[in-house]
């Protein structure tokens, strides 16, 4: 491994469950890159896909200053909300 490489890690802790606002940090602190790397996130939504009714699919791409807005929609009855 290169010497950036060996420096992040020594910035990470593998047992720790990190904030979404620590990692966006971490992330920042020990890229070792000089240009915007691919973050990968993923989210236990406790659905079973068997069902049509609780498939979730979809797909955003950020802009990148362009200056233009991106939304995400939701959209679930309101008898499966906690």
């Amino acid at each position: 491994m290169g010497k950036k490489y060996d420096d992040a890690l020594k910035l990470i802790e593998a047992d720790k469950f990190y904030s979404p606002k620590e990692a966006v940090a971490l992330v920042k602190k020990t890229a070792a890159t000089k240009f915007d790397s691919t973050v990968e996130v993923a989210f236990r939504l406790g659905v079973n896909p068997k069902y049509p009714d609780q498939q979730v699919r979809g797909a955003l791409v950020l802009p990148n200053g362009t200056g233009t807005v991106s939304y995400t929609h939701l959209t679930l009855p309101t008898s499966d909300l906690v």
